[in-house]
């Protein structure tokens, strides 16, 4: 189980591109779009600033969305006006968080992932109406393209209603999924059609992001977890009757290639067919099983739809999920992808994950010294990150490193670094007194400090999750970045010999 660094997806470092003065009349508005925001708010007015976003990184990462600054009008409202490259996207509007309050992110969303189009002219009047819930925003949209808005808004939440529901049990066998009614969703797809100034692309995308999100992603997410193998099997056929064959699927490939939701939504779902496939090799043992990074890439290189294929490779790797394998996966979908946003992604990811240098990193130790990577040079390093109360991190412990620091402690050619990732020490401390995530003596125990999930080493890799295990060489590079090989004690263990 990961924890989500809850809106580290607007930690953005604030270098504003910051274009000379441009007004509505110098602008093509069919090469760009304007959002003009009348917020309730004043005294946080000149705080709000608009993110574009790149659909293809999680919202967690912080490098590649655009972040774009308003111009006050006469009228008092907030006008985002900038040209863009792309037919369509997403778009967020939020306020920058005071130095004060800042923890592990710098910006806070108002308005959150909506879809817009090259042409949009769309006037947004964020109010706060609710006395119980001051902060809780509400939207009002007009002008050109502003029915999607309208749509998204009216309907997020009854599509998230619809969605499948996961009925989790301390015992595997009693847990369960509720699916909706089939009328429910087919009154809700009509809704859809109400707001008919919509382009079809628009209605298109803006059903397969309302489908593929929240529910079926917890579903699949749930499947993927430590329930034993029958009970897995049994869910994800009672899932796959409602969920219809891929090659089926009424929504086309084009659109399902622009969702944002749906390459993440499927490359989780083929994983879960390949930990059951593994699982049945092995009829004597109920929790058998895990997942095949290989066949799951195989899978998607024989997609024939070129846009769709694309994306569900820069989603295969942005997820980084790979085996032993992952050299020669990138070489391939190098070869493959057109997309030329998908490409630069996996040339990006490729350069950040294989033969990447570590050195300037550095941590505390329990004596407060501070610890470089590059103390370590000529060794092999095994990063472990973690956090107190995350239950993947305690499973990872037992279940693999445990194991390999019984197995490497006294080895001098291997340092094995338990880096944690709480921003508070003492809680730091009491979490190596457990005993739960890592060993007082058989590892080398290492804190981010007060700096917490914001420092350097969590804020370059975009990490999302944790645990998170990066192995190193001898020459101080990454040989594996958290693939699913180094998760498992046998492997890990025999990887780690090769390099020793």
């Amino acid at each position: 189980m990961q924890k989500s660094i809850f809106l580290r997806a607007f930690l953005l470092p604030l270098v504003f591109w910051l274009p000379s003065k441009i007004s509505a009349q110098t602008v093509d508005s069919r090469n760009s779009i304007s959002i003009e925001v009348d917020y309730e708010n004043n005294f946080d007015k000149d705080s709000l600033v608009l993110l574009l976003e790149n659909k293809l990184y999680k919202s967690t990462d912080d490098m590649h969305h655009k972040t774009i600054p308003g111009t006050r009008t006469a009228q008092g409202t907030l006008q985002f006006l900038t040209k863009i490259e792309d037919s369509c996207g997403y778009l967020t509007i939020a306020k920058i968080v005071p130095e004060e309050k800042k923890k592990e992110y710098e910006l806070m969303p108002v308005l959150n992932r909506y879809f817009w189009e090259k042409g949009d002219l769309v006037k947004i009047k964020i109010t706060f109406p609710n006395s119980n819930n001051p902060e809780v925003p509400e939207f009002t949209f007009s002008g050109h393209g502003s029915d999607k808005y309208k749509a998204r808004n009216s309907l997020f939440n009854m599509y998230l209603q619809l969605a499948p529901l996961v009925r989790l049990s301390k015992k595997d066998a009693d847990t369960s999924i509720v699916f909706p009614n089939p009328n429910d969703i087919k009154k809700a797809d009509s809704l859809l059609l109400v707001y008919s100034a919509m382009s079809r692309n628009s209605l298109n995308i803006l059903k397969a992001d309302l489908t593929f999100r929240g529910g079926y992603t917890r579903v699949i997410s749930v499947i993927n977890s430590k329930l034993n193998r029958i009970k897995r099997q049994e869910l994800l056929r009672e899932f796959e009757k409602v969920y219809p064959d891929f090659e089926n699927i009424t929504i086309s490939k084009e659109v399902l290639a622009s969702s944002l939701n749906f390459p993440r939504f499927y490359i989780d779902y083929l994983f879960a067919r390949t930990l059951l496939r593994s699982g049945e090799k092995d009829l004597t043992n109920r929790h058998t099983g895990k997942k095949n990074p290989t066949e799951v890439f195989q899978t998607i290189i024989q997609e024939p739809n070129t846009p769709l294929r694309d994306q569900l490779l820069a989603a295969f790797f942005l997820e980084n999920v790979s085996d032993n394998n992952i050299s020669q996966q990138y070489a391939k979908a190098l070869s493959l992808v057109q997309d030329k946003k998908c490409k630069n992604a996996i040339i990006e990811l490729k350069s950040r994950y294989l033969g990447a240098a570590l050195p300037r990193y550095s941590f505390l130790d329990e004596k407060n010294r501070n610890i470089k990577l590059s103390d370590f040079k000529g060794k092999v390093v095994l990063i472990d990150l973690w956090f107190s109360g995350c239950g993947g991190c305690a499973v990872l412990y037992k279940e693999t490193m445990s194991k390999i620091e019984d197995q490497f402690y006294k080895h001098p050619g291997l340092a094995i670094l338990s880096i944690n990732v709480d921003k508070k020490i003492s809680i730091w401390q009491q979490a190596i007194s457990t005993g739960l995530y890592t060993s007082p003596d058989k590892a080398i125990n290492l804190t981010t400090g007060p700096s917490g999930m914001r420092h350097p080493i969590v804020q370059d890799f975009a990490l999302s999750g944790m645990p998170c295990l990066i192995l190193i060489n001898k020459a101080g590079n990454v040989e594996y970045f958290n693939t699913s090989n180094i998760r498992e004690a046998k492997e890990l263990s025999k990887v780690i010999n090769g390099l020793l």
